[in-house]
């Protein structure tokens, strides 16, 4: 197997690109390809959360600092959670403070969310809520957050059945993850 090291390569252009240690420069991963990615687990069980404000749930935020102002951030997201009678929410995804994506305003009053939390009426049942969002607007070479708030009328718990019980099969954990990766503009 044959190994090529070196620390400069000129372009066919004549523009000479200096590679740093470690590091991958963007101009050399093609438009779509990924260049880094950030995750964070939270492997916690919650106290109950039931609130109509969006709050954040705790360990669901991930830092990335994009190496182009050109790069989007690919958000995804799984959440596992708990609850008893008729259980529903919604979750947002913010980058800092700002809401990336909401639905629309249907009617007064309704709840704007990125993705709806919808379960089935049993307090010994784990719930698992997939979604993907591509932050196309990141246009920053700064470190940005990115986090999940959730919203309910019903009781919540994260990574965790609603009924708990000493040694009985029915009492579920889980994790949770909010994954980021930097996609090549």
């Amino acid at each position: 197997m044959s190994t090529l090291k070196t620390n400069t390569i000129q372009a066919a252009t004549g523009t000479t690109v200096s590679l740093a240690s470690g590091h991958t420069p963007s101009g050399f991963v093609p438009a779509g390809g990924i260049l880094q990615v950030k995750q964070s687990i939270s492997a916690t069980a919650s106290s109950a959360f039931n609130s109509r404000t969006f709050t954040d749930i705790p360990g669901m935020s991930v830092s990335i600092t994009p190496s182009s102002t050109s790069s989007k951030i690919l958000v995804s997201t799984s959440l596992s959670w708990g609850s008893a009678a008729n259980p529903y929410g919604g979750v947002r995804i913010l980058r800092d403070s700002s809401n990336i994506a909401i639905g629309p305003n249907t009617s007064s009053g309704d709840t704007r969310a990125t993705f709806g939390l919808q379960g089935v009426d049993n307090a010994y049942r784990l719930m698992c809520d997939n979604f993907q969002l591509l932050d196309t607007a990141v246009s920053t070479t700064s470190a940005v957050t990115y986090k999940l708030q959730w919203s309910t009328g019903v009781v919540l718990y994260l990574n965790r059945v609603n009924t708990l019980q000493s040694g009985n099969a029915n009492t579920v954990s889980g994790v949770s993850t909010i994954t980021v990766m930097e996609i090549a503009g």
